[in-house]
């Protein structure tokens, strides 16, 4: 976008760059306006917006140009709930529409239920690659041993258990409830992943 120019300036000019005409343009304009909810704003300039207002006339334009392939990266964790369910909405009309959705992001819920299927890059080399909910689960159980071994890491060595024979007490010291990708949430959706990981430590003998 070009920031001094109105989010109606950008939309228009952004349209017109994904081939729409003049007219369809004049057509879609009220329902990219609709979509955004940008208010006031819409006819102000994009040096106003904060960073997620900027996305969402972005994802408006772009979901209102009929491509035959939407190429998504982490937009929709822009807004509230109520906007990113309207973003997923929009997605999946798009999608049963026949579109094809390329679909980037660490929000493994949304892979999930949008993807078919997944590639889990880690350092730039195909980890995992097929079905979306066992690529996510995969990258998951990934997560959940990577922040063992930094648990254990940061551990001193007096706190370290020695291993011995039968069973000793045990308590927790760290419980973090998320969505698979490892960052807490306090607060999920009907129908989210909800993942917890537990960390504790034995009592000495």
């Amino acid at each position: 976008f070009n920031p001094e120019f109105t989010g109606r300036e950008n939309a228009r000019m952004n349209a017109a760059l994904l081939g729409l005409s003049g007219a369809e343009i004049r057509r879609r304009l009220p329902e990219i306006r609709a979509f955004a909810e940008l208010g006031d704003f819409f006819d102000r300039p994009v040096r106003t917006y904060s960073s997620g207002m900027a996305l969402r006339l972005a994802f408006a334009v772009a979901t209102h140009a009929d491509a035959d392939v939407l190429i998504v990266d982490e937009a929709l964790a822009v807004g509230d709930g109520y906007f990113q369910k309207k973003s997923i909405d929009r997605i999946t009309d798009f999608q049963k529409a026949g579109g094809t959705l390329l679909f980037c992001s660490h929000a493994l819920y949304y892979v999930a239920l949008l993807c078919d299927s997944a590639i889990w890059l880690k350092q730039g080399q195909v980890a995992a690659a097929g079905a979306a909910l066992p690529v996510v689960r995969a990258y998951e159980a990934f997560l959940q041993e990577k922040e063992q071994e930094r648990a254990e890491a940061e551990k001193p060595e007096t706190a370290r258990p020695a291993a011995t024979e039968g069973r000793r007490p045990a308590r927790f010291t760290d419980v973090v409830v998320h969505d698979g990708s490892g960052y807490p949430r306090s607060e999920f959706g009907s129908g989210e992943t909800v993942a917890v990981d537990l960390s504790f430590e034995t009592e000495d003998p």
